[in-house]
């Protein structure tokens, strides 16, 4: 028994001793790992540290370079100014060189014609007297006076062309050295440019800035007024509200967003639907600003279908021969109303916006082939919209509605075309 009892002893002390035997193995591998790692780490570090030496280098030699040849230039150009200076010198010295021979040229000038007229006197005198029957100047005498008035008169004009300078013996000529570029001065911008430049400009930073354009603004209006050019129209118009959407409609039946709408003041959540309203609309802009209440509602216009219209009209061809035009991204509501229209006679055209690209839809509209054009403005992109209040107040017949319905659509382009 107490041989069995040592033999477990031994052999549980040889597996703890093999355990502690891995133990130490694995801690061994451990800190090998570690020291491999820490002495490749300061490989790296010292790599690295040798590039960035390098680098450093190649840095200080560049910048040494760039300093050598910025100080070379500099002493081109102190040489070069030198030299246009004395240039400059010469020229202004030469430029009163020739002042001084003009004039000197002018006082000769007037010499010479004084003479010439003391000679053409001395002519008549002669000439008179010698009708005069008075003794006569001997023929040498006269000779020997024009002789001597036609040489001074000789000297004084050898004199004036002596004092004329040769432009260009006097300066001396340049050295050859690099072109002195003069920076062209900026032509004065334009009105329409400083305008662009302004609206360029712009941004919510720099409104406070912008506030002086009211008086720009008014004074256009002044001398505009009587004009059909004004940035303000006059309109009436009223809310409605179509599937949670309100919107502010003015008399030509186009619907506008309320982000596009200043109320003036007003809370528009205080104001009812087809209450009426005077407004003023920005020809540049299609910003609408509320002016006040007409306190009467909105009364549909004889003109404009009801429901019991599109019954009556359902099956009849009353659309025949015209052209209509849809823009909108809500396939089922235009595709809907197509089919109506076309049962009523209609040639009719619907454009996707989500497919379509805007400029392809602008010149779309354009076209004179269409009766009507019916822009969603709830299915159409902001630049779809605009151009088509663009085309509205040149004149078209366009309509942009909010969020219309298949209903709606139909009784538009019943109106639109009614004779």
């Amino acid at each position: 028994m107490t041989l069995e009892r040592a033999n477990k002893t031994l052999k549980r002390q040889a597996v703890e001793a093999m355990e502690r035997a891995l133990k130490a193995e694995e801690d061994l591998r451990r800190l090998q790992r570690e020291c491999d790692a820490k002495e490749k780490a300061i490989t790296d570090q010292q790599y690295q540290l040798q590039a960035s030496e390098q680098e450093q280098g190649n840095t200080v030699e560049q910048l040494l370079s760039l300093r050598h040849q910025n100080q070379t230039q500099a002493t081109e150009l102190t040489t070069l100014r030198q030299t246009l200076r004395e240039a400059q010198t010469t020229v202004r010295s030469q430029q009163d060189a020739l002042a001084t021979s003009e004039q000197t040229e002018v006082q000769l000038t007037d010499e010479i014609a004084m003479l010439k007229d003391t000679v053409q006197a001395q002519q008549d005198q002669l000439h008179q007297a010698q009708q005069a029957t008075v003794a006569p100047l001997s023929d040498h005498n006269v000779q020997t006076i024009l002789n001597a008035l036609a040489t001074r008169i000789t000297e004084l004009e050898q004199a004036k062309v002596a004092a004329r300078p040769e432009v260009g013996e006097v300066a001396p000529a340049l050295t050859e050295t690099e072109p002195v570029e003069i920076a062209p001065q900026p032509a004065p911008l334009t009105n329409a440019e400083l305008l662009r430049q302004l609206i360029a400009n712009l941004t919510a930073d720099s409104l406070a800035e912008y506030h002086p354009i009211e008086r720009l603004v008014q004074k256009y209006n002044d001398l505009v007024e009587g004009d059909e050019l004004t940035l303000w129209t006059k309109l009436q118009g009223h809310f409605v509200t179509e599937d949670d959407d309100r919107y502010f409609v003015d008399n030509s039946f186009a619907y506008h967003e309320l982000s596009d709408v200043d109320c003036n003041g007003l809370d528009v959540t205080d104001i009812a639907d087809g209450e009426l309203y005077s407004a003023r609309q920005r020809i540049d802009s299609d910003r609408i600003v509320l002016i006040r209440s007409l306190h009467k509602q909105y009364e549909r216009p004889a003109s404009v279908y009801n429901d019991a219209d599109l019954q009556r009209f359902e099956d009849a061809t009353v659309l025949a021969g015209k052209n209509v035009l849809i823009v909108s991204w809500w396939g089922e509501t235009a595709n809907h109303a197509k089919r109506k229209l076309e049962k009523m006679g209609a040639d009719v055209k619907w454009l996707d916006t989500s497919t379509v690209a805007n400029n392809k839809v602008a010149d779309e509209m354009r076209k004179e082939l269409y009766d009507v054009r019916i822009v969603v403005l709830r299915g159409a992109h902001h630049e779809t919209v605009n151009e088509a209040h663009q085309l509205r107040r040149e004149g078209m017949n366009i309509f942009i509605l909010g969020n219309p319905g298949t209903s709606t659509l139909v009784k538009v382009t019943l109106h639109a075309t009614a004779s």
